[in-house]
């Protein structure tokens, strides 16, 4: 026993190894600065008519000379065709047994009905054709204005005020090519739907007939300018279970800081609460921090 502590005193004492310095993570940094900002809001919608009508007869009986197709344009007040009543077509078909001296007895009679457009248009849909049966209110055709269009979207109740307020809304399609067009708003509908939600419209002047309905468009427009609001690069945002927090560095350390945000765009975003101008914040590596960390900056 006495050997091994003897031999275990004259070993050589093992030096021990030098402590690692702290590597500081660096990190790029923003002021805080103050600044105007405003929103744009954004729905959705499409083109719309905004006058149609029915080309219908009036009468039963059979549909002559009526060749119109989809897409031919019309005018209100053209002869589109003509309803002969059953009984002028019984009397028709019995004309060849009638002396001739007669026969200008047939137009006292039951007489064929003009069938007229009640609107200018194109026409957007036939149901039915020459030498149809048609029945009394019938529809025969659809007419449709396109001169002058509906632009409408759903927007939520409590975009209201400020999309009237905005007067005129900018207007841009989404799989057609045309440029972007302002419009004014002509009307929002009185009532408001389950999702809480009404139709705004907008008059689309369409005089030679570029667009359509049913197309898709996006509608857009400005928020008031909030001026002078504390403004942050998007960049140093945290969001955590639907809240934010950003880091400041203050003498070396970081500063965890919950914050209220208001204005959220792309490249910047306006925080209502929990900064001050002129104070640094991280722009970078912000989820890998922790509060109280020593750092550098770049």
């Amino acid at each position: 026993m006495f050997a091994l502590i003897f031999m275990a005193a004259c070993q050589p004492a093992k030096q021990k190894a030098p402590e690692k310095a702290d590597v500081k993570i660096q990190v790029k940094t923003a002021l805080v600065t103050k600044g105007d900002i405003t929103d744009t809001i954004s729905i959705f919608g499409e083109l719309a008519l905004r006058q149609e009508a029915w080309l219908s007869s009036q009468f039963a009986g059979r549909l002559v000379q009526f060749s119109m197709l989809k897409g031919d344009k019309v005018e209100k007040g053209q002869l589109a065709g003509i309803i002969i009543p059953a009984g002028r077509e019984a009397l028709l078909q019995a004309a060849d047994s009638i002396a001739d001296e007669y026969k200008y007895l047939l137009n006292q009679q039951e007489k064929s009905i003009a069938l007229i457009c009640p609107i200018s248009g194109i026409i957007l849909d036939v149901l039915q054709h020459t030498g149809d049966v048609v029945s009394k209110g019938g529809h025969i055709a659809r007419i449709g204005d396109l001169s002058t269009l509906d632009v409408q979207g759903e927007l939520p109740i409590q975009f209201l005020e400020t999309a009237r307020n905005a007067k005129r809304l900018k207007v841009e399609f989404t799989n057609f090519s045309s440029p972007a067009i302002n419009l004014p708003v002509e009307t929002f509908t009185g009532e408001v739907s389950e999702n809480q939600s009404l139709t705004v419209r907008l008059k689309l002047e369409n005089p030679s007939l570029k667009y359509r309905p049913g197309m898709r468009v996006k509608i857009s427009f400005p928020t008031p300018v909030h001026t002078s609001a504390l403004l942050v690069p998007r960049q140093a945002l945290v969001e955590e279970e639907g809240k934010y927090f950003l880091f400041t560095v203050e003498n070396g350390l970081t500063q965890k800081r919950n914050i209220e945000v208001g204005i959220m765009k792309d490249e910047v975003v306006e925080v209502l609460s929990g900064v001050e101008e002129n104070q640094l914040v991280v722009t970078e590596k912000a989820y890998s921090l922790k509060d109280n960390m020593e750092v550098t900056l770049k």
